[in-house]
């Protein structure tokens, strides 16, 4: 199975648990409808393009993640998905109350100035930090509000506890690299959709590197 060596470890009851993240940038115009890439295990990640890469036949709304390795079971799937930053510059002083923002510029606005703006006082200003504005504020800072994604639900298309183990055995008893995880991206309408470019989708794997069950999982 997966050929790697794992040097970190959490507490399960289920034997050689392997967690896999991963991160990306919606992105049409990519050959492979994404960018920006992150996360360890992974060898691609593929969704709908205008311009589609040789071998993409992914229709909109749904994702093709590779990993590099085989796994002998999956045990569960995480998804979350962060707004784009969209639309016209707004300045501090010209927030709408009860509006989400992303600040993008800091301008001459402190730290005070964008906590009377909604930021909570947790969070340290910086560009790409978010708030919901609760009152217009001082200085020259800038933001952008954000885009919806329109994703209600990202689905497991087929088992994905059959798929992660690969197409192995392969002649000769080897496996091959690459279990797969394919995922449909849903509206309200449950049709296949994508989110607006710039949306970053974070993704969590919970696969099994052992072929031991624990309880018949």
């Amino acid at each position: 199975m997966a050929n790697r060596y794992f040097t970190q470890f959490f507490n399960s009851l289920h034997k050689a648990p392997v967690h896999i993240d991963l991160q990306f940038t919606f992105l049409s115009t990519a050959g492979s409808g994404i960018s920006n890439l992150k996360g360890g295990g992974v060898a691609s990640v593929i969704a709908l393009s205008s311009s589609p890469a040789a071998g993409n036949n992914m229709v909109a709304g749904m994702l093709q993640v590779t990993l590099q390795d085989n796994y002998f079971g999956h045990y569960n799937s995480i998804w979350g998905i962060e707004e784009s930053s969209t639309g016209a510059n707004v300045n501090a002083t010209a927030l709408v109350v009860g509006t989400p923002y992303v600040i993008t510029t800091m301008g001459t606005t402190t730290q005070a100035g964008w906590v009377t703006a909604g930021l909570s006082p947790n969070v340290v200003a910086q560009p790409g930090v978010g708030f919901v504005a609760k009152a217009v504020t001082t200085g020259s800072g800038i933001v952008k509000g954000l885009a919806a994604s329109g994703i209600y639900t990202v689905e497991e298309v087929g088992s994905p506890n059959l798929m992660v183990k690969g197409a192995g055995p392969l002649p000769g008893g080897v496996l091959s690299n690459g279990g797969v995880i394919l995922l449909a991206m849903r509206n309200a309408s449950a049709a296949l959709t994508n989110p607006p470019d710039g949306a970053v989708m974070r993704l969590s794997l919970i696969l099994s590197n052992s072929s031991l069950n624990v309880n018949g999982n």
